[in-house]
């Protein structure tokens, strides 16, 4: 260091030494010259004595007023620093270069009760020791280009405690410069604000799924004055944004017609909790259901405000709706399967005892002409309880082949009593052969829902007139090949694959008609133009859904307020299907001969079971009865040996008869069964294992004598194959 360094550096106190020195000189100056024009003499000893003591006296007051008081003065500050320093709350650190890098030269109490270190542990060394392995944060770049500049500078940093810990500083970094404008150290300012920051970071997620979320947040005030709203609100109501909404009332959005809306308001006066459903408005005036929730909150100086938050259920509604009609069309589907199952039992001992009765008076022309008549309306019972099955039967697949054309003729029986006598309804069906293959229960619905869609229009367009004008037409033929598509087709990418020989069904009314919009909307599922209640929305996507299964294609034209022409195209089997056995009666046949071979019959329905004992004993074969599974195990292990066939109707109780039916083929697993059923309510077919079997056979009651024959004859193959049939 050299002297002119030295001077810089000591400035302040080479300053004070020069004062100090000229204040003597002239302090002996004014002495001496008092003495000299007082008339001392100078060569006097006391003279010398008198000048040395003034002289010391008031070098001494000198010394003490600028040197001594002054140091004293920075003792007691520097002292009053040091408490404050140790005493602050947030830790201060101090850097000073050395080697190139800044070390660290001195810390506060509150940088060892911040970081755990301390302060011999840290004094020396870099402050970079509190990263730990996060260096990548973008406050340290800050920082440290800060530094570079020597810039004062504020961070929020993530550092490491002593034992490892994570905690956010609020970081306060400030240089320290010397005469020369030199930085000579750095004095940094270390916060824990880990607690404020983990609150800040909750309130910013908190305030983020508030504006992010899909309910509908709105915050007003006692008055009902929009204070706040998030985007989804603004959504709901179909506003750009909270300009259009803040400081207008929130009650503006509220349905006034709606009894909910008073009592939310009626809960706001009160200052109290308010939840429930309730008509909301849009901008564009339609309306929505809306579940909402109002609830008090008060701010920080004690305002009470209100947050109410909505959710749009429109969707949730017609869903509901919708599975509330699902389960009312179960539940008729449930009563329909029943009934049909009692009825079945019930016609099953009728016409059997039907049969046992005309076998007996063959004789009686007369008789027998009345008895056919009465046979004739029990199956025709019959029809109407199979089609309750095909009602109740929904989403059970049986794809066969069968001719369209005497389905037809059931459809429309069934059909007729639902069409208003004022409406026209016609039907134009090929005289021809129409053989198809698919599942006769889903095409049958299908053509209803087009006849109960059609009934609909007939009946907006001619309400409240006695002699409508309406008119209904079914028409139905085969075509030689697949005529071109007039209309717009639904079938997205089908109709190419539609054989060239196909039947074509037609459905026409000259009800409302549609417009083009309803048109291209009509396959949708959930679309309706009928009122609640009426429609579901599901019996058009339904159709096309069943007519797409079958290979098929259907197309709509309609013109508003002329009518509605809806055509399906189903494709034909090239092979004949055989012809329905028509007659005056299905009992004009005889049952197969019996050799005396033992049958087990099985059924709680005493008339049924009767019936059928009379009828197999009165062709020759042996019958063991019983009343219920039970009792028919007991009979199979009884006769198991001398059984030739076992008939089970399956609910039973005690004992089902496919519970019965596996216990037999266990047993003997050769031994036909027959399984009887007026409507298998619990699908119970279908998951047993053992009807993979080639001896089982099911019999549907009620039984025709052509069933009885065929089942019978079965058996007697059966054994015959097996060389064991009695002779």
């Amino acid at each position: 260091m050299d002297f002119h360094d030295f001077l810089m550096r000591n400035r302040g106190a080479v300053r004070i030494g020069l004062q100090l020195v000229a204040a003597i000189v002239g302090i002996e100056f004014l002495i001496m010259a008092v003495m000299e024009f007082g008339g001392f003499s100078q060569n006097s000893i006391w003279t010398g004595v008198v000048d040395a003591l003034l002289l010391g006296w008031l070098s001494s007051m000198l010394i003490y007023a600028w040197v001594v008081r002054p140091l004293k003065s920075a003792r007691d500050q520097n002292s009053l620093f040091n408490s404050v320093v140790s005493n602050l709350s947030v830790g201060v650190v101090v850097t000073a270069p050395q080697d190139g890098e800044l070390r660290i030269t001195a810390v506060n109490q509150a940088f060892s009760h911040i970081t755990g270190y301390a302060p011999e542990e840290v004094i020396g060394r870099h402050p970079r020791f509190m990263q730990g392995d996060d260096t990548g944060q973008p406050a340290l770049q800050k920082t440290k280009n800060a530094i570079q500049h020597g810039d004062a500078v504020r961070a929020l940093v993530r550092n490491y405690r002593k034992d490892g810990t994570p905690f956010w500083n609020n970081l306060h970094l400030s240089p320290v410069r010397n005469v020369k404008g030199e930085v000579v150290n750095w004095v940094g300012l270390i916060e824990d604000v880990t607690e404020q920051e983990g609150l800040r970071t909750r309130s910013d997620l908190l305030q983020r799924a508030v504006e992010q979320g899909d309910e509908s947040v709105c915050v007003f005030d006692a008055q009902g004055i929009i204070e706040a709203v998030n985007p989804s609100y603004c959504h709901a109501v179909g506003v750009a944004d909270e300009s259009e909404l803040v400081g207008k009332s929130s009650w503006l959005w509220w349905d006034d017609t709606d009894p909910a809306t008073e009592e939310a308001m009626t809960s706001v006066e009160l200052g109290i909790a308010w939840h429930g459903r309730h008509r909301r408005k849009r901008k564009d005036g339609l309306s929505y259901t809306s579940l909402s929730s109002i609830s008090p909150v008060r701010d920080v100086h004690g305002v009470m405000r209100f947050s109410a938050v909505h959710r749009d259920i429109s969707e949730m509604n017609e869903m509901e709706a919708q599975l509330l009609q699902a389960q009312k069309m179960e539940a008729v589907g449930t009563l329909a399967g029943g009934i049909a199952h009692d009825f079945n039992n019930m016609l099953a001992g009728m016409l059997g005892n039907l049969y046992l009765v005309q076998r007996d008076m063959q004789d009686n022309p007369e008789a027998l002409k009345r008895l056919k008549r009465v046979e004739k309306q029990g199956y025709q019972a019959a029809d109407v309880i199979r089609q309750l099955l095909t009602f109740a039967r929904s989403g059970v697949m049986e794809k066969k082949d069968f001719d369209l054309r005497p389905f037809l003729k059931e459809i429309i029986k069934f059909a007729r009593p639902a069409i208003p006598e004022n409406i026209e309804l016609v039907f134009d069906i090929e005289n021809i052969t129409m053989p198809v293959s698919g599942d006769p229960g889903r095409i049958q619905q299908a053509i209803l829902n087009l006849l109960t869609n059609a009934r609909h229009a007939v009946e907006a367009k001619f309400t409240g007139e006695p002699r409508s004008g309406g008119r209904i037409t079914l028409c139905a033929g085969v075509c030689g090949k697949r005529p071109g598509c007039r209309g717009e087709c639904h079938m997205r990418g089908v109709v190419d694959k539609v054989p060239e020989a196909c039947v074509r069904i037609d459905v026409e009314d000259n009800g409302i008609g549609m417009d083009e919009a309803t048109r291209g909307r009509i396959f949708d599922p959930y679309f309706t133009t009928k009122e609640t209640g009426r429609g579901t929305g599901l019996g058009l996507p339904m159709v096309q859904g069943c007519v797409e299964f079958h290979g098929g294609c259907i197309e709509v034209e309609s013109i508003q307020g002329e009518g509605t022409l809806f055509r399906c195209w189903l494709p034909l089997l090239a092979v004949a299907v055989a012809q329905p056995v028509e007659g005056d009666s299905r009992f004009d046949v005889q049952i197969e001969k019996g050799d005396g071979e033992l049958i087990l019959v099985a059924d709680d329905n005493s008339d049924a079971r009767e019936a059928l004992r009379e009828m197999l004993e009165g062709s020759g074969f042996r019958v063991v009865c019983a009343a219920d599974g039970e009792e028919a195990r007991q009979q199979f292990f009884a006769h198991q040996k001398q059984l030739h066939a076992a008939f089970l109707d399956i609910v039973m109780p005690r004992c089902s008869g496919t519970v019965v039916a596996q216990y037999i083929s266990e047993v003997r697993s050769d031994l036909p069964i027959v399984l009887m059923t007026g409507y298998d309510l619990r699908d119970t077919l279908a998951s047993k294992e053992f009807m993979v079997q080639g001896n089982i056979e099911v019999l549907v009651k009620p039984w025709n004598l052509l069933l009885v024959n065929e089942t019978l004859g079965k058996i007697r193959s059966h054994y015959a194959n097996a060389g064991r049939l009695k002779s």
